[in-house]
């Protein structure tokens, strides 16, 4: 079977596996969308970009591209969960669009594109996020898409006004995705400067002129405004998740299972391929004499490589809330798919001339590979079933608990109350439709997501200070309130409930599921409860 045939089987399997897995993966939502659902509709009927209304705004949201498209979504009377999984979804097709479109132009063989596709088809945690109902997928499709044209901008010759344009306006987009997105934007604007400066392919001015007009004066206007608005130069989420700059095993650990699950053996496999004809290869890479690092793709490549370094190093150094299926590393996917397309390249190329000098050695290479390959297979089939069953259980664990939690609120208590979550403030607030929520996790609480502010009877005073009417209160025990010391604002739970001031609270109700040792409890001011009665 020739290269190119057994190329087209493979893309017609990622396509087919693709459609299966957007088909039957479980259409789940993350807690936390459900935050940003309460920002999108308090936009969309009430004109306000922000957690409580009519009151000083706070930023709890992580980008601000999203909430503003889910907000227009909600206009036209459109569901927030239909508008974050069609988002997810046309995100992910597109990404693998351009994904192939970039490798296309790297002018590598089609049997190392057909690779690289196929490992973004079947790695299973890229369809948990599809549908978490956050910006991940989005972020992720971006970096593909503004690499690609990035590359297709220096190779064109010359580059039109028009394409500068869309260029720099696809640098703001992907700045109001995530913060994250702007430091990319910045680096891929550097390197195509220094490669126009060089080259000079465009006028400087030209390029200076669509950069400012799409890019940076329409951002700088953003950002003075947000800071303006909010009255803080980050998100309150950067708050909450740095703090002292202090390794983070927990994050570590996260990148390298990740690399380990979906990358580490074909990474492995390109290394076998390398080392059967290493002194050609290191020689082929000293002259240059290697297709696919053109100069264009270096300038292009280079920012992707760096930005991937530095925002893997600085989660070394974050408390990642949220971090499920190894998150926030789903962003650095496409620079090591990148790396991993010339590795095979480089391999393969090399690994050709040597199986002619040595038939019985090529054979023992190839029968290595195939024990790989079969590896890596299991190791997808086992993440895949791991991650279907994690997404059901939370879609579930959200049905059961927390949006019946919300529901219930809305149904026995007045809107104008003000309600406390202590811990998951994503759907029991969305649904219970209280006009004033107090965020306990902090996310959207500008006093306790500044860390080294308030030790744990500062939290427990400012409890009791908000003075809230309903309370929700997440226990692990399903016969008293009981969580963990190390989750977040754990170690006040037993704090509160033996301070003589939560007397004044009633126990309710408890929402629980009997697929998860999980509860919420929820309490009343006693005069509520008497009322109910």
């Amino acid at each position: 079977m020739s290269e190119k045939l057994l190329a087209r089987y493979i893309y017609l399997f990622s396509i087919l596996f693709a459609l299966g897995a957007l088909i039957f993966f479980p259409k789940w939502l993350v807690d936390d969308a459900y935050i940003m659902f309460r920002y999108s509709e308090n936009l969309a009927f009430h004109s306000q970009l922000t957690w409580n209304l009519n009151v000083d705004p706070i930023e709890g949201y992580t980008g601000f591209a999203l909430p503003i498209m889910v907000a227009a979504a909600m206009k036209m009377g459109v569901s927030p969960i239909t508008a974050v999984h069609s988002i997810g979804v046309l995100s992910y097709i597109i990404g693998g669009i351009f994904l192939f479109l970039f490798i296309k132009k790297m002018n590598v063989s089609e049997f190392v594109r057909s690779i690289v596709i196929l490992l973004y088809a079947v790695t299973p945690v890229m369809y948990t996020h599809i549908f978490s109902g956050l910006e991940t997928m989005l972020f992720t499709a971006a970096i593909i898409f503004v690499s690609y044209y990035s590359f297709n901008l220096l190779t064109s010759n010359p580059a039109g006004n028009v394409q500068l344009i869309l260029w720099s306006i696809s640098l703001l987009f992907i700045s109001l995705i995530r913060p994250e997105g702007f430091l990319f934007a910045l680096l891929i604007s550097f390197f195509s400067f220094l490669y126009f400066f060089s080259a000079k392919k465009v006028h400087l001015k030209k390029f200076f002129v669509a950069l400012g007009a799409g890019f940076l004066i329409p951002f700088a206007i953003y950002f003075l405004w947000r800071w303006d608005y909010y009255g803080q130069l980050l998100p309150n989420t950067f708050y909450l998740k740095t703090g002292a700059f202090t390794f983070s095993y927990k994050s570590f650990h996260s990148f390298m299972e990740f690399l380990a699950n979906f990358l580490g053996i074909p990474f492995l496999i390109a290394a076998v391929l390398l080392l059967s004809n290493l002194d050609k290869i290191w020689n082929k890479l000293k002259s240059g004499n290697f297709a696919p690092l053109s100069i264009e793709f270096l300038y292009v490549f280079l920012p992707l490589i760096l930005f991937s370094f530095i925002i893997t190093f600085t989660y070394f150094f974050s408390d990642l809330l949220m971090n499920y299926s190894n998150r926030f590393f789903i962003p650095v996917f496409p620079a090591l798919l990148l790396t991993l397309a010339l590795a095979l390249e480089l391999g393969i190329q090399h690994f050709k001339e040597f199986s002619k000098s040595a038939p019985l050695t090529v054979k023992a290479y190839i029968i290595l590979v195939l024990i790989l390959t079969f590896f890596q297979f299991k190791v997808i089939v086992s993440q895949f079933e791991r991650q279907t069953n994690i997404s059901f259980k939370l879609k579930v664990l959200l049905e059961d608990i927390h949006i019946r939690a919300g529901k219930y609120i809305f149904d026995h208590y007045d809107k104008n109350s003000t309600l406390l979550v202590h811990a998951d403030a994503g759907a029991i607030p969305y649904f219970s439709k209280v006009k004033t929520v107090i965020d306990f996790g902090g996310l959207n609480d500008e006093t306790l997501s500044h860390k080294g502010k308030m030790n744990d009877l500062q939290k427990v005073e400012y409890f009791f200070k908000t003075d809230a009417d309903i309370l929700v209160m997440t226990s692990l025990n399903k016969r008293k309130l009981e969580r963990p010391e190390t989750s977040l604002n754990g170690n006040t739970v037993a704090m509160i409930v033996k301070d003589k001031r939560f007397k004044k609270y009633t126990f309710v109700k408890k929402f629980s599921s009997p697929f998860w040792n999980y509860y919420e409890f929820l309490y009343v001011k006693n005069e509520l409860a008497k009322k109910e009665r």
